[in-house]
């Protein structure tokens, strides 16, 4: 029983090691993120907060977009981020409660699915959430910039691609090392 409370575990912290790094390259779900972390009013210095980021200003960038279309992004992208960070706080929390969990002598396995459960619905709401944001800015493109648009998803996903990868074997590496097979 205690493999399978590993295995669960391992795989907890490899999606949490995945969606850490989507946050970072993206430089941060659904609408279903609790009203109670959002129903405050979002003001312009929280804007100015959740829109810092090199990731954002590279997109306006890319897509060369005209002022109004930057106003319009500027707020998507700062709602999209407010919401993502709720999403990714509670996945946080909920793998802290994991390890504390697994730390017990008598830790609850049922217990551990539902946290992993809960983890699973909150990667899906922050992908939901994610695609949404980028339909919308689909929306306020022109066709010139859709081209670029489509363009830069697929640097995106040649860049996860290749990220993955390059991971993939620095784990393999040091699978090798601490196994002592150099």
């Amino acid at each position: 029983m205690r493999g399978k409370t590993f295995i669960l575990f391992m795989v907890a912290v490899a999606v949490f090691l995945l969606g850490a790094v989507a946050y970072y390259f993206f430089e941060a779900g659904n609408s279903e993120v609790p009203q109670e972390e959002l129903s405050e009013p979002i003001s312009d210095v929280t804007r100015a907060i959740a829109f810092q980021g090199r990731g954002a200003n590279r997109v306006e960038n890319y897509l060369e977009l005209d002022s109004s279309q930057r106003v319009q992004f500027r707020d998507m992208e700062s709602q999209y981020r407010i919401k993502f960070y709720a999403i990714t706080n509670r996945i946080d929390s909920i793998e802290s409660k994991i390890v504390k969990e697994l730390a017990k002598e008598n830790y609850d396995t049922a217990l551990l699915d539902h946290y992993a459960d809960s983890i699973g619905l909150l990667h899906y709401n922050a992908k939901t959430l994610t695609i949404n944001h980028f339909i919308a800015l689909r929306k306020i493109c022109t066709d010139e910039q859709l081209e670029r648009l489509s363009q830069l998803f697929f640097e995106i996903d040649d860049f996860r691609r290749r990220r993955f990868e390059r991971d993939g074997e620095r784990g393999a590496q040091r699978g090798r090392r601490m196994r002592g097979n150099n």
